[in-house]
């Protein structure tokens, strides 16, 4: 996906499909992207957000970018939800 500049922008556990010979599989591009280039950025706020990487978050205040490695920081998200059952961050109430 990434060698193809396409950004998911919203993985997370509902976007991850293992079928029974164990082959991983992404679901939900609705909110994709494809990147100009490798080194492609974009700037739409989209995805759910516990899985949000910062530099997504960051467009709330104004004109954040965000390329690649936001994919990479949902993906960290995941994993560290399956190893500790909690999420990373939590919001201040």
């Amino acid at each position: 996906m990434h060698k193809r500049n396409i950004l998911h922008r919203d993985l997370k556990p509902d976007n991850i499909m293992i079928k029974k010979d164990d082959t991983v599989k992404l679901i939900d591009f609705g909110t994709w992207k494809e990147l100009a280039d490798k080194k492609g950025k974009t700037g739409t706020l989209c995805g759910t957000p516990y899985y949000l990487a910062p530099e997504i978050a960051l467009g709330f205040q104004g004109d954040a970018k965000y390329g690649k490695k936001c994919d990479i920081w949902s993906l960290g998200v995941i994993l560290h939800v399956m190893a500790t059952n909690e999420f990373p961050i939590e919001a201040k109430k």
